[in-house]
């Protein structure tokens, strides 16, 4: 029995393939699409919420290893897939792309703030500080720290240029 087509895919994607998938492809091009789709930390263009244009930008781009980023084209803090902000990147890259690695925390005894960072599963104690803004700042140089060094894992200009300006717009002024 074939496949209903026009499936609604978490309430918002609609999948519209009328593919013969062939060789793979539909795990490297609608499995990235699908979590989209299922993912609510983010929000993609009303473009991309059908299969076939999100397909038609992201095939020709495609590559192994490669996931979908969009932190890094868009304004800081936004998390809008579309085809002007999403770039593909290195899966290494896009690990340090987003600042969860270093932590902030209240220190309850002293009460000041620690930060913490969290690299390859191994948390090191960075420092306490008096102040969250203090606390901030230091976040704010490993993030910068890490952005820069991913930019020397990549050959890619464009992607190297996208790291030096959030590491940039990250740095404390």
């Amino acid at each position: 029995m074939p496949r209903p087509r026009n499936l609604l895919i978490n309430g918002v994607g609609i999948n519209d393939a009328d593919c013969n998938w062939q060789n793979g492809e539909k795990k490297t091009h609608y499995n990235p699409w699908y979590e989209l789709m299922k993912n609510e930390t983010y929000d993609v263009c009303p473009e991309w919420c059908r299969f076939s244009n999100f397909y038609k930008w992201y095939s020709p781009r495609w590559k192994p290893g490669y996931v979908l980023c969009c932190e890094l084209a868009a304004p800081l803090g936004t998390r809008l897939h579309s085809p002007e902000n999403t770039r593909l990147i290195p899966k290494e890259i896009k690990r340090v792309v987003r600042p969860q690695g270093t932590g902030i925390t209240k220190d309850r005894q002293k009460r000041g703030w620690i930060v913490r960072e969290c690299r390859n599963g191994l948390r090191d104690h960075i420092g306490s500080f008096p102040t969250m803004k203090e606390a901030q700042v230091v976040a704010g140089l490993l993030w910068a720290k890490r952005l820069r060094e991913a930019a020397d894992l990549t050959d890619d200009p464009e992607i190297k240029e996208l790291l030096f300006k959030r590491a940039w717009e990250v740095y404390p002024k």
